[in-house]
């Protein structure tokens, strides 16, 4: 009787202990996983540029050597560069694609930033699509995730045809457009002599 007496004390005690316990568990595991989390940030800008929930500021380079002007329509003529920056409704640089012209038509290539509040580079991608593949238009993207420290944690590559199929690199023209990743908003904008007004 006396044990018994003494499990009825003590299991509301144990109980009280463990469930204590669990709560406190929640607060020793590990913050979300950092390439789900820019993953997710990336998707997230992705989503405001296609439903045109951003400001658009678009801008020409006419040459290599000419410095980029802001335009307000299609620009009809052949240049070298254009570049298209995204705000959000702060008014603060969210990512900027660069899309060199292509004179020929044989290919379309987009290189985006993407950046955090801080003005950070966390993200870039690289969209070629070309007309000059084995089977018709290849359409390559390559992805590159960076922490804070602007090292890489994440590459993803893919080329595909119209079909979605995989297809192999050997399959189509190689063209190498020289370009550079920066880390963070101020030196794209310095390098590239864009005034962000």
């Amino acid at each position: 009787m006396k044990n018994l007496f003494l499990i009825i004390l003590l299991f509301p005690l144990f109980f009280s202990c463990n469930f204590s316990t669990k709560g406190n568990t929640s607060r020793l595991l590990p913050e979300p996983d950092i390439l789900e989390r820019l993953t997710y940030q990336k998707a997230e800008i992705d989503t405001l540029t296609s439903r045109n929930k951003t400001k658009i500021i678009n801008y020409i380079q006419l040459s290599e050597s000419d410095l980029p002007f802001q335009i307000d329509s299609i620009f009809e003529d052949d240049y070298y560069s254009e570049f298209v920056l995204y705000k959000d409704s702060l008014g603060k640089i969210i990512s900027i694609s660069e899309i060199p012209y292509s004179r020929s038509g044989d290919w379309f290539l987009v290189l985006t930033h993407y950046f955090d509040k801080e003005g950070k580079t966390f993200a870039f991608t690289k969209q070629f699509n070309t007309f000059l593949c084995l089977n018709g238009i290849g359409y390559e993207t390559t992805t590159e995730f960076y922490n804070s420290d602007f090292q890489i944690i994440a590459k993803k590559y893919e080329l595909i045809d119209k079909d979605n199929n995989p297809i192999s690199e050997n399959d189509c023209f190689d063209y190498n457009f020289e370009y550079t990743i920066f880390q963070n908003i101020d030196k794209y904008l310095k390098n590239k002599k864009i005034k962000n007004e």
